[in-house]
C-alpha cells in the first residue's frame, strides 16, 4: 500500500482546476513529511509505532550516556568483563548466603555461614544461619607474658592489696611490687598519710602552707623532711597572691606588673630628661629627654597642625591650601618642564609642512594627536592647509576629536571658515582651535583631525595640537 498518493493533473489548460491540483498534492506532501522520522532533527520526529527493520540491523549507535539510552553489546560485555551471565541459583533457606563453588565464572550456591567461619582456640562457634561465636569460659592459654614494668611506669594500686598481686598458682606476680611501710597503697590525690619517715628530696617542691621550720624534723630527730635554706623573716611565701614586705629582687626572668605602681622618680638607668617625661609629659620636657629633634616648640601632630614659620623641604601632598593675601604658588625661575603628574605639564605633537597629511574632500582626516593621563587638561591646536596651485577652496576646519578620522562639531571644540570657491595659489591656510578643557579619569588620546571642500587639485594639512595640565 501506498503511503502517499497524489493526484494527478489533467489539463494545464484549466488553470484553476490545475492549481487546486496542485496545491492538494502538496498539502498532501507537507502532511506526509510531518509524519515521517527526521534524519536532521527537525520537530516533530517523535516515532509513534514500532519499527520492523526485516532483520537489519541498527549499526553506529553511540556509547549511552543516560538511563533511557539503548544499551549496544559491546557495553554490555565491558561491564561484566566478557563471559555468560548465569540465572541467580534456586533455593536457598532465609538467612543463607550465596558462595563460590569453583573457579568458573558464575559458579554460585547457597550455603549456610557456618561453613565459611573456622573456630579457633578459646572461640567456641555454635548454630548455623545464622552462626553463633562466643568466647569459652576456661580458655587454655599456653604463655604470659611477663614483662618486668621499668622504674618508670604507673600502674593504678587503687583497691589492690599485696596478696591480690599474685596469680591464682602461685608462681607468677602480675604486678611486681616492692612495699615499704604498711597499710593501704598511696595514690596522687588528697593521700593521708600516717606517721610517715622521709628521705631527703633532690628537686621536689612541697607543699609548705603552715609548716614552720621546727616541725620539719621528723620524730626521731635525725632526718629533715625538707632541707631549707632561709632568707629574710616572716611567714612562707607560697605561688598564690603572696603579699611580699620590703623585699629585694634579683633579676626576673619574666613577670607582669599589671596594676603596679612604680616610683618614677627612683628608676635608675633612664637617659637624661626621661624620668623627667615620666612623671611630667610635656613638649618641653619631651625636648629635654630626645637629643635628635629639630625646630623647637609644642608637639605636631597629624590632623589640622599650626605651623609657626616652618621650612618645607621636599613634600608630596594631595592638597595645599594657600592664602592670597600672602602669597601663592611660585612659579619655576628657569626653562625647565613640570614633571609628569605636576600642574603644568605641557605636552605637544607637531606635524610638520615636510610631511603634510594629503586630504580628500568632504572627508574628515587626523592629522596629529596627544595621549594624555588622567587629569584636568587645557588643549588647542592650529591646523595649516596647503593647496596646489589650481585648487580650489570652498571651505576649510579643524576640531578637537576623542575619535581619530571622526570631526566633532561639539561648541568649542572645532572652527570652520566658509568661503566662494577660491583658488588661493601658493597661499596657504592657517585655522586655530582656541584652548578647551578636557577633563579625563583615565589615559585618553585626542586627535587634531581636518575637513575640507575643494575641488580641481590636492590639499594637504600639517599643524600642532598641544596641552596644559591645569591641575
Amino acid at each position: 500500500m501506498a503511503k502517499l498518493t497524489l493526484n494527478d493533473v489533467a489539463d494545464l489548460t484549466q488553470p484553476t482546476t490545475a492549481k487546486t491540483t496542485i496545491n492538494n498534492n502538496s498539502a498532501a506532501i507537507e502532511t506526509a513529511m510531518e509524519n515521517t522520522f527526521s534524519r536532521d532533527g527537525t520537530s516533530p520526529n517523535t516515532i509513534a509505532c514500532n519499527i520492523d527493520m526485516d532483520s537489519n540491523r541498527v549499526l553506529n549507535l553511540p556509547e549511552p550516556v543516560t538511563a533511557n539510552e539503548p544499551l549496544r553489546l559491546q557495553d554490555l560485555e565491558d561491564f561484566i568483563g566478557g563471559g555468560t551471565i548465569a540465572s541467580i541459583p534456586a533455593g536457598g533457606t532465609t538467612l543463607q548466603v550465596l558462595a563460590k563453588t569453583s573457579g568458573t565464572d558464575y559458579a554460585i550456591a547457597w550455603t549456610d555461614d557456618s561453613s565459611l567461619i573456622t573456630a579457633g582456640t578459646n572461640i567456641v562457634k555454635t548454630g548455623t544461619s545464622p552462626t553463633t561465636i562466643s568466647t569459652s569460659l576456661t580458655p587454655g592459654f599456653t604463655s604470659v607474658n611477663t614483662n618486668t614494668l621499668n622504674a618508670s611506669s604507673v600502674v593504678n594500686l587503687s583497691g589492690l592489696t599485696a596478696s591480690s598481686a599474685v596469680a591464682t598458682d602461685g608462681s607468677k606476680n602480675l604486678v611486681s611490687v616492692t612495699n615499704t611501710g604498711s597499710g593501704s597503697n598511696v595514690l596522687a590525690t588528697s593521700p593521708t598519710l600516717v606517721t610517715p619517715v622521709l628521705g631527703a628530696a633532690t628537686g621536689t617542691s612541697l607543699n609548705l602552707a603552715g609548716l614552720t621550720v621546727s616541725s620539719a624534723v621528723a620524730t626521731d630527730g635525725s632526718k629533715n623532711l625538707v632541707s631549707v635554706t632561709n632568707t629574710g623573716s616572716g611567714n612562707n611565701v607560697l605561688a598564690t597572691s603572696p603579699t611580699l614586705v620590703t623585699p629585694i629582687l634579683g633579676t626576673p626572668t619574666s613577670g607582669t606588673l599589671t596594676n603596679c605602681t612604680l616610683p618614677v622618680g627612683g628608676i635608675t638607668g633612664l637617659g637624661t630628661g626621661v624620668g623627667t617625661f615620666l612623671a611630667t609629659p610635656s613638649s618641653a620636657n619631651l625636648i629635654s629627654a630626645v637629643t635628635d629633634e629639630t625646630g623647637s616648640g609644642s608637639l605636631v601632630f597629624a590632623t589640622s597642625p599650626t605651623l609657626v614659620t616652618p621650612t618645607l623641604g621636599s613634600a608630596t601632598a594631595t592638597q595645599i591650601t594657600f592664602n592670597p593675601t600672602t602669597g601663592g604658588i611660585v612659579g619655576t625661575p628657569t626653562n625647565n618642564s613640570a614633571g609628569a603628574g605636576f600642574v603644568g605639564e605641557y605636552i605637544e605633537s607637531i606635524l610638520v609642512s615636510g610631511s603634510a597629511t594629503g586630504l580628500t574632500t568632504g572627508t574628515d582626516k587626523t592629522v596629529t594627536s596627544i595621549s594624555l593621563t588622567a587629569g584636568d587638561w587645557d588643549v588647542d591646536c592650529n591646523l595649516v592647509y596647503i593647496p596646489n596651485a589650481a585648487t580650489s577652496i570652498s571651505r576649510y576646519s579643524v576640531a578637537l576629536s576623542l575619535t581619530t578620522n571622526t570631526f566633532d562639531s561639539t561648541a568649542g571644540r572645532f572652527s570652520q571658515t566658509v568661503i566662494p570657491a577660491t583658488v588661493l595659489g601658493a597661499f596657504n591656510l592657517s585655522i586655530p582651535v582656541p584652548a578647551y578643557r578636557f577633563s579625563l579619569s583615565g589615559t585618553t588620546s585626542i586627535f587634531m583631525v581636518a575637513n575640507a571642500a575643494f575641488t580641481v587639485n590636492t590639499l594637504a594639512a600639517w599643524g600642532i595640537i598641544r596641552a596644559r595640565r591645569i591641575r
